[in-house]
């Protein structure tokens, strides 16, 4: 889809700005992100998720960490503006994987120009709450006085708790430089225009700049 429009926004001569969100599949090549650039992409959100293997393999994600790197330093060649979406605590993970993904970032951090965090949520009617026991949930709390919550409380068997989960998020997120704008992580819109703004010549931001210290 992304090749067919690129290709035919260009043979239109349109000249506006777009975005669109994406996996981080195989297919996406440096070439069709250097494509998508000259018809107007400026900015693509990709649901990395997690920056351990074993994690996403547990998920049944399908996205290889090696391909999300590829895919992400061809992106910010191109000039495309790389939003990374990611979340601490899917059932079995380990604190010291939980910290892997905040090493993603850190690692990638001339490469993410800004990112979403959040927390698992189990959500009604998801494959985890189909098969709970297969991700280690132990128990899924209903509450009668919630009924028309979209997610259930959960406990499980192994890996991090729920509360562990939120403060791992809160020191990641502690963790980032300051920023004079916050709409600068977390509001779309205002990404996409502030992406907008930067000419071929000049280089993004990023969103962690220097070494921010993240040793964990």
């Amino acid at each position: 889809m992304l090749k067919l429009l690129s290709a035919q926004l260009i043979e239109a001569g349109t000249d506006f700005h777009w975005t669109c969100c994406a996996r981080f599949e195989p297919g996406i090549s440096a070439e069709l992100l250097r494509q998508m650039r000259r018809a107007g992409c400026r900015m693509v959100l990709y649901g990395l998720e997690s920056g351990s293997q074993r994690v996403l393999d547990r998920m049944d994600k399908g996205t290889r960490l090696e391909t999300a790197q590829r895919i992400l330093r061809e992106g910010a060649e191109a000039g495309i503006w790389n939003h990374v979406f990611i979340f601490f605590g899917f059932p079995g993970e380990t604190e010291e994987e939980a910290w892997e993904t905040a090493q993603f970032f850190n690692a990638h951090r001339g490469l993410i120009h800004s990112g979403c965090t959040g927390t698992f949520l189990l959500e009604r009617y998801a494959r985890v709450a189909d098969e709970p026991a297969a991700y280690g949930v132990s128990r899924l709390i209903a509450r009668p006085e919630r009924d028309l919550a979209y997610y259930y409380d959960y406990e499980v068997s192994s890996g991090i708790s729920s509360a562990q989960t939120e403060e791992i998020e809160d020191q990641f997120l502690e963790s980032l430089p300051r920023k004079p704008f916050p709409q600068f992580y977390f509001h779309d819109i205002y990404r996409f225009l502030y992406a907008s703004r930067f000419r071929d010549s000049e280089p993004f931001p990023t969103m962690l700049g220097e070494d921010n210290g993240l040793e964990n």
